[in-house]
């Protein structure tokens, strides 16, 4: 069954999962699913845009977020995300993770106040009593509540995401001084008769958001206030804003993206999320900028997908001049798709396939080059009608008829 027509309106088309008897999408503030025995159905609705949509490769559960949905890591959001499941299986959907902002920390002095207060006034003292036993038999009972992420004033977090064995958040935190002291100007010719104050674009030099990547312990039985947060560290004393992490289809390795503020350093690395530390994978650097064809840029992250196989991902990177197709494994190997000849990679979905490389302009891969791409990449020659090709910066030209198109599917082939 065709899903493309039915997801039309959401924001990445429908996701499967790996036996593609289950695929999900989210349009709107609705989630829809389809399954091969009951065929599409409106599982969950809210009021606000549903958004950070996910679906388990197993099928069983699909992720979302009600709030701080964001397109980019540039548009700037008023509130935190927070994170939603919905268990297939049971067919119920409950909140699993919420930003909250820390409480201030008290000065020396109102902490000596408070000090004195309770030693000196006894009712004052009974009453801390009876609210610590309180939040004790609250936390006892906080197993099925949402787990906090604690975020200091002026901060926000966004991309909220449990890790497949269910023990770690991980999410991404921005502080942004243009939320308070933004350029804006004043309208007085308008419909209302008044004088409106706009917003405008930032003036040149303006002090950029600061990025970072958190990773939270599930522990909803913990005080709000004494969440721990292990903060990624990106390698690099740069300022960088850390995308991901990208998990493979057993949950074993995750890899983030880290794109540096000044557009010239991309770096590809597994995460520890015991540690917050990662270990570089491939490292692009360019004397102008990061940027092209699937590459990204810091503020959107490249294409990255992850082969069956778990040990090994695609991805791309322009580091020849051109948009190219390149394989990495965990153990640090990484080698150029041998397509013989420049070309630019677009990837599409087909609803009975894997992610499919479009080439443009066309090459030509026999099975023997295929074998040689480590036997991860087999070969379709079916024409698609889901993506047009795409060119870089350096193509002359782009075909457009459907006989030129080469498709490469993604499988497990030896």
């Amino acid at each position: 069954m065709d899903l493309l027509p039915l997801a039309r309106g959401s924001a990445g088309g429908p996701e499967y999962a790996s036996d593609r008897r289950v695929a999900a999408w989210t349009t709107g503030g609705t989630l829809y699913l389809w399954t091969q025995g009951d065929g599409v159905r409106a599982v969950y609705t809210s009021a606000s845009s549903l958004s950070n949509f996910s679906l388990s490769p197993d099928g069983s559960r699909a992720f979302f977020a009600t709030q701080g949905g964001r397109g980019s890591s540039e548009q700037i959001t008023q509130q935190s995300s927070d994170l939603w499941i919905y268990e297939v299986g049971s067919s119920t959907a409950r909140q699993i993770a919420a930003a909250r902002e820390k409480t201030k920390e008290p000065s020396d002095q109102d902490a000596w106040l408070q000090d004195q207060q309770l030693e000196l006034i006894e009712i004052v003292a009974k009453r801390k009593r009876d609210s610590e036993v309180s939040d004790s038999v609250r936390r006892a009972t906080r197993a099925n509540l949402p787990q906090t992420v604690p975020v200091e004033k002026d901060a926000l977090a966004y991309n909220l995401q449990l890790s497949p064995d269910g023990r770690f958040l991980t999410f991404q935190w921005i502080k942004d001084q243009r939320r308070e002291h933004r350029t804006s100007y004043m309208e007085f010719v308008n419909e209302e008769g008044q004088a409106v104050e706009r917003p405008a674009r930032p003036k040149v030099g303006e002090a950029m958001p600061t990025y970072k990547m958190g990773i939270v312990r599930l522990d909803p039985t913990v005080e709000p206030d004494s969440v721990q947060v292990i903060w990624v560290d990106p390698g690099t004393e740069k300022d960088a804003v850390v995308h991901g992490p990208y998990w493979n289809p057993q949950g074993t390795h995750a890899v983030v993206q880290i794109l540096s503020m000044d557009h010239k350093d991309r770096w590809l690395s597994l995460l520890d999320l015991e540690s917050g530390a990662t270990s570089v994978i491939d490292h692009q650097q360019e004397e102008a900028w990061i940027g092209g064809p699937l590459v990204g840029g810091r503020w959107s992250p490249g294409y990255l997908q992850w082969l069956p196989d778990g040990q090994s991902f695609g991805f791309v990177s322009t580091a020849t001049g051109w948009a190219m197709l390149y394989l990495a494994d965990v153990a640090g190997g990484v080698q150029q798709f041998p397509t013989g000849r420049p070309g630019t990679w677009r990837p599409a979905k087909n609803i009975r396939e894997r992610s499919i490389f479009i080439t443009c302009p066309p090459v030509v891969v026999n099975s023997s080059e295929l074998r040689r791409a480590r036997g991860c990449i087999g070969h379709s020659t079916r024409p698609m009608d889901v993506a047009s090709p795409s060119c870089s910066k350096h193509a002359r030209s782009c075909p457009t008829s459907m006989s030129c198109r080469t498709s490469l599917a993604l499988k497990n082939g030896r």
